[in-house]
């Protein structure tokens, strides 16, 4: 009772207490604290995940969404930090962001789903990390990047998906950052290549990028894959390019091969070259034959010329060979 000569007393109100006989007033609440019945006797602190900022309470708040309370008898709620958020009122804690996911201020009461082209590996992140030049993110909510696949490539960081290697060009493994343009004697007419193409028989590839082989002109023809210029397509060849190897004193016998022109072929030597000692070239097959006389190894140069006509010139071609004579 407040009076003397009162004749009842008075129960304290709700957020207040008396915790003796006698008293003469009641005690508000502390903060932290709460009296939710009137006539109490004492103070109840709040609970874990609640808080009271002013005495007097009657009842504790429950920490909002984005925030917590970890101990009873708190007079306010923290904040959830970056990388962790709480969905719910009346946390008691926070939740780290999952893999894949990310909060980026502090408060949040919800995590993001990292965007395509980025991903987050480990738990707790305040942000995507973007993929790296050479791979990609295709989905959101990754937790890692992808090599881009072989034929394909990303030249800059955070793609989504990547590029095929375009027509004339080639990524021969995973994680490229460029495709590489084929080189002069290759070529690919589609895009997402790997490899590169020889330019078959016959044809000839002169730059680098190309889509597509050209032809030889009529009448002409390689002797290999590959050709890199106008210049390798020929109206007539030798087409030995090795001889095999002969024995001292033993018979030896080889015929050169030509290809184009018109037959009948004259064969001959090379002014200041010769064949090992012992062997001869025939003129008219082409074949090379005796008993070597000589061991050694022997370089020279052999010719063929076809047969002239009135509607064809005469043709002339040459091969640098070489055989080994051994004991």
């Amino acid at each position: 009772m407040s009076t003397d000569g009162a004749s009842s007393e008075t129960a304290c109100a709700l957020g207040t207490f008396a915790s003796a006989a006698g008293s003469t007033s009641c005690t508000p609440a502390d903060p932290g604290s709460f009296v939710g019945t009137t006539g109490a006797t004492a103070e109840n602190l709040c609970a874990a995940g609640s808080f009271s900022a002013a005495s007097g309470a009657s009842s504790c708040t429950p920490a909002p969404a984005g925030f917590y309370v970890t101990s009873p008898g708190s007079t306010s709620a923290a904040p959830c930090a970056a990388g962790s958020f709480s969905g719910s009122t009346g946390a008691t804690a926070c939740t780290l962001a999952a893999p894949g996911s990310y909060v980026s201020t502090a408060g949040a009461s919800a995590q993001k789903a990292c965007a395509l082209g980025t991903y987050a590996a480990a738990a707790g992140s305040i942000t995507c990390t973007p993929a790296a030049p050479g791979s990609f993110v295709g989905t959101t909510g990754a937790t890692k990047a992808t090599l881009c696949a072989a034929g394909s490539f990303s030249a800059s960081s955070g793609a989504s998906s990547c590029t095929h290697a375009p027509a004339g060009s080639y990524v021969s493994g995973a994680g490229a950052r460029a495709a590489t343009p084929c080189a002069i004697g290759t070529y690919d007419p589609a895009i997402g290549a790997t490899k590169c193409l020889a330019a078959p028989l016959n044809t000839y590839v002169a730059t680098a990028g190309a889509t597509a082989a050209t032809t030889c002109p009529l009448h002409t023809f390689t002797l290999q894959t590959g050709s890199t210029s106008k210049a390798a397509c020929v109206k007539m060849a030798i087409t030995t390019t090795s001889l095999i190897g002969g024995k001292l004193g033993s018979s030896y016998y080889v015929k050169l091969t030509v290809k184009g022109g018109k037959a009948p072929y004259h064969w001959s030597m090379v002014t200041g070259t010769t064949l090992p000692p012992g062997l001869k070239l025939n003129g008219t097959t082409g074949a090379i034959t005796g008993k070597p006389t000589l061991a050694g190894t022997f370089t020279f140069i052999v010719k063929v010329k076809d047969t002239r006509t009135s509607t064809h010139a005469q043709l002339t071609a040459k091969a640098t060979l070489s055989i080994t004579i051994t004991t």
